[in-house]
């Protein structure tokens, strides 16, 4: 099956989170409207492989469309789009897909889960409720192997600070900022931070283990499991 490949886009620049990922900025067309989680496919250049990235950015909230990439040494796709492609270069994009998204007749409170780069829908999602749920209680829990790998830290701390129903709690295995805490995130620092945990919506972004495990501890601490969503990331 050939991909459909119909959104054209111009890259506008690139901003380094940290040492190995990137924000793409693209230009898009004002009809190209993703929902917050949902991702594109993208051909790398000629060589026939296609990658598919999360957009990062919220409609209504950025000003150009973003897929927020971590760079893999070894990464065809990874290297290409955060490295070898010119600003000002033009390819085409597919369509938005997926269905990691938050329902609009969902009243929340919202818990949203993410380790390492998962964490690229959850920020999507955690604005979209911003704007379009405010005052609806909105705890992020991220876990990030130390605090130079935590992707977004300044904007999630800066939004936290100016939203006070958005709780932002970092879980740095490595060197963590004074009074935050680290280790692994179980089930006992779920409800440690998220007391309410039993009576919230869900959405859990990481490696297919991570997703796992956590939608495991959230449904044994009283979640119900139509409100477990659930994004495993591709290896």
């Amino acid at each position: 099956m050939t991909m459909p490949f119909t959104v054209p886009v111009t890259l506008h620049g690139r901003i380094c989170e940290t040492p190995d990922t990137w924000t793409i900025q693209l230009e898009t067309p004002k009809t190209f409207r993703p929902k917050a989680g949902q991702f594109v496919m993208v051909p790398i250049g000629d060589t026939g492989l296609v990658r598919c990235w999360t957009v990062s950015s919220t409609c209504g909230s950025c000003e150009f469309t973003t897929l927020t990439v971590r760079c893999v040494p070894e990464g065809k796709g990874s290297n290409w789009i955060t490295k070898e492609v010119p600003v000002g270069a033009r390819f085409s994009i597919s369509e938005p897909m997926g269905d990691f998204v938050v329902d609009e007749k969902d009243p929340g409170p919202f818990l949203l889960i993410a380790a390492g780069i998962g964490v690229t829908p959850v920020m999507s999602i955690a604005r979209e409720l911003l704007i379009h749920r405010p005052g609806t209680p909105v705890t992020v829990l991220y876990c990030a192997r130390n605090q130079e790998s935590v992707v977004f830290d300044k904007l999630w701390r800066t939004l936290a600070e100016c939203r006070e129903e958005l709780t932002f709690v970092p879980f740095v295995k490595e060197d963590p900022l004074p009074g935050e805490p680290t280790g692994r995130l179980t089930a006992e620092r779920i409800l440690e931070f998220c007391p309410d945990v039993a009576n919230r919506t869900v959405y859990a972004c990481g490696s297919a283990g991570f997703m796992n495990s956590m939608a495991e501890a959230v449904i044994g601490l009283g979640c119900d499991p139509k409100r477990v969503h659930t994004e495993a990331l591709l290896p």
